[in-house]
């Protein structure tokens, strides 16, 4: 390709993720009929100044700006794009209505996060007074289960599952309720 039939095509993007603000300058160089291959170029800039960081709340405006030459008058074109964390959808179940003291039950906590940085639910039950809970243990994928035991007072046993935020979704809490009697 010669620099008659080149035009310097000056790409910006900025990308805001996180609070954390990421610009780069690119410079490069293309054939006049191949307009459309630059937008797909402004286009794959946009999504990978998204996926490059972590992909919560983040926002990229990217452009790309032609000079003018004999053949084509100035043009600018910007994509504006943005992605937020996802809230999971949980399930939380197992803990019946009542209870005696002393009975075990198990409660299982189970989600549709999925990847690398899927959470393990935290379980917990009380007041300890009421019941305790054992160790969480998986039971699938996605899918996590403990043991709640009642002990000897009688009251409300409050059995929760919480998952932490994470790069990809929101943290989501879900809460059972059993009468030990």
């Amino acid at each position: 390709m010669t620099t008659s039939s080149a035009r310097l095509l000056a790409l910006k993007s900025s990308a805001n993720l996180l609070s954390s603000a990421t610009t780069s300058r690119v410079i490069c160089s293309r054939h006049r009929s191949s307009s459309g291959s630059a937008l797909a170029f402004v286009l794959f800039l946009a999504i990978a100044a998204l996926v490059s960081g972590s992909p919560a709340a983040a926002q990229s405006t990217t452009g790309a700006t032609w000079a003018a030459n004999y053949v084509y008058k100035a043009a600018t074109a910007f994509v504006h794009t943005s992605a937020e964390r996802v809230t999971p959808t949980v399930f939380f179940t197992g803990a019946p209505a009542d209870a005696t003291n002393g009975s075990n039950f198990v409660v299982t906590a189970s989600s549709n996060e999925t990847g690398a940085d899927a959470s393990t639910p935290s379980i917990t039950a009380g007041p300890s007074t009421v019941c305790t809970v054992g160790s969480v243990s998986r039971n699938g994928p996605g899918s996590y289960q403990a043991t709640v035991t009642t002990v000897k007072a009688t009251g409300l046993c409050t059995t929760k599952a919480v998952w932490v935020v994470n790069p990809d979704y929101k943290a989501v809490t879900a809460v059972q309720h059993t009468t030990a009697q």
